[in-house]
């Protein structure tokens, strides 16, 4: 059976999956009487009792933090349940979050502006006593099997419209007005899935809903 990165036959795009798979620790915003008012204050529990301070210094920490509409920069402690991480540059417990968008210098990360890092899950890395702010979803491509979808494919091809294989696609978008009993799109059927190693056993249009379904033999490509 053939398989192929999968493509969303409605948005064109490709279809990420996420592949990490992580333990989410609980955030939560937390009040510091004794903090400055430049800077909003955020704390992750750590849940797991085995996770220690070496641990989180090493791996990390995935969280998720909720869209907040407060424009301020914020830093960010870390609970265990032997107590808090000790920031080892300054000795308090607290670390200012930065973030190096595409790939730039670190700098201090706004709470209002998380939501250009991710949606809501992330990833905290001790740095220098510093805690860096990234991304916390681990994506990927999807990998699913094929014949259908290169049918779509092809079926929704204009010829022309694909510069590597200028003369290949059915374009079923050129048919769909037309009297399809009288035109060339069952030869063009053939031949088109003839040259992916498919063949059509049986065609139908639907002229009520424009669908047009397709018996095929992949068999051939089946035992590749």
């Amino acid at each position: 059976m053939r398989q192929d990165i999968k493509v969303s036959s409605e948005t064109k795009d490709v279809v990420l999956s996420e592949k990490g798979r992580h333990t989410i620790y609980p955030f939560d915003w937390v009040a510091n009487p004794g903090g400055l008012v430049r800077y909003v204050y955020g704390e992750v529990t750590i849940t797991d009792s085995t996770v220690g301070t070496d641990s989180i210094n090493t791996l990390g920490v995935y969280t998720r933090i909720p869209y907040t509409p407060v424009c301020k920069e914020f830093m960010v402690r870390f609970k265990t349940a032997n107590g808090y991480i000790v920031n080892p540059v300054d000795g308090s417990v607290w670390f200012v979050v930065k973030v190096g968008m595409y790939g730039g210098e670190k700098e201090n990360a706004w709470v209002s502006k998380l939501i250009t890092i991710s949606e809501d899950k992330f990833y905290f890395r001790i740095n220098s006593g510093t805690a860096e702010i990234y991304n916390g979803a681990e994506t990927d491509f999807t990998i699913g099997k094929a014949n259908k979808q290169n049918g779509n494919m092809l079926l929704e091809c204009v010829p022309t419209n694909n510069y590597r294989y200028p003369v290949t696609g059915v374009g079923l978008v050129r048919w769909t007005n037309s009297n399809i009993e009288y035109t060339r799109l069952s030869e063009i059927l053939q031949r088109e899935f003839q040259d992916d190693g498919v063949t059509v056993l049986d065609a139908s249009y639907d002229f009520d809903t424009k669908d047009l379904y397709l018996n095929l033999d992949t068999s051939f490509v089946d035992r590749e």
